[in-house]
């Protein structure tokens, strides 16, 4: 609900990882909202760049040219080298956390929100790092 209204019906899996609007997509667990640019549409899937960082997801719709974008926490991935494609970042924070550190990441794209399952090896305040992104929990979001 949004102001008495339904702001989208589905399974808790469909709100989670499909979210219609950047409401749902905040309300429904964590999610770092940004801009991306829609380059191109083919059939059902768009060419988007994050960033500089391109990837295709679903279009849902949306037209070309700026759209917003919900990043699930867990679907950012770091390198700590420059070999992989991606955008630019520097650690901010990381928290250990027993089974998964937390990071706040500074990026072109504005502050991200991280959880990263592998914990042997820690990132460092300060590190420089290459940000990508896994497909599952990236969606394009309507604006509210």
């Amino acid at each position: 609900m949004n102001e008495a209204v339904i702001a989208q019906e589905g399974t808790p899996r469909q709100l989670y990882e499909e979210p219609d609007s950047l409401f749902v997509a905040d309300f429904i667990g964590d999610a770092n909202l940004a801009k991306a640019e829609l380059v191109q549409l083919d059939g059902n899937e768009a060419e988007v760049s994050i960033g500089g960082f391109r990837m295709r997801l679903p279009h849902r719709d949306l037209p070309t040219g700026e759209v917003n974008v919900a990043i699930r926490p867990q679907a950012i991935y770091l390198e700590s080298s420059n070999d992989r494609a991606g955008i630019p970042g520097t650690i901010q924070k990381g928290v250990y956390l027993g089974n998964h550190v937390e990071y706040t990441i500074d990026s072109p794209v504005g502050e991200l929100f991280m959880i990263d399952h592998q914990v042997d090896q820690l990132q460092p305040s300060g590190s420089k790092v290459t940000i990508s992104f896994l497909r599952r929990g990236v969606s394009l979001v309507r604006a509210d």
